[in-house]
């Protein structure tokens, strides 16, 4: 833990490109609060699952891509994602582009979609790409490509 917050102390206001695993047990998320401010590509696992509930109410201004393998995941506290109101954050309000896993997330992107619940305004996506092959995280895309 010493070590990343030496990292993240160091890199400072240069920190783009964000992958977290199992932040809760690492502490991870908390150290991601430093840099939030020029954070533009966070990529996990599952993200409502990694991200720290207390990343959520954050604004991150120039968060435009998150990838996730396993949207819609159950988290902590009294965030439960079984619709998709959690694209409503205000950690994502800036939030262009989702890249998820179909082979894991397709029965809920497909429920979700197909229910009239869960948004009450649309978010500000441009983008959803979904994949197929399997690796372990989501495909990198570049930040600078999204405006």
């Amino acid at each position: 833990m010493k070590q990343l917050s030496e990292l993240i102390e160091l890199i400072g206001t240069n920190l783009k490109d964000v992958k977290i695993q199992f932040a809760d047990s690492m502490g991870a998320s908390s150290r991601l609060i430093q840099a939030f401010t020029t954070i533009k590509d966070l990529k996990s696992l599952s993200f409502t699952r990694e991200a720290c509930c207390g990343l959520f109410e954050l604004s991150f201004p120039n968060l435009r891509v998150i990838g996730d393998q396993d949207s819609g995941c159950l988290v902590e506290d009294d965030y439960t994602w079984e619709d998709i109101s959690w694209l409503q954050v205000p950690m994502l309000e800036n939030v262009r582009t989702i890249v998820t896993d179909i082979d894991c997330s397709e029965k809920y992107w497909r429920d979700t979609l197909n229910s009239a619940e869960g948004l009450q305004k649309g978010p500000n996506l441009k983008l959803m790409v979904f994949t197929r092959e399997k690796r372990l995280g989501p495909p990198a895309i570049d930040p600078e490509l999204i405006l």
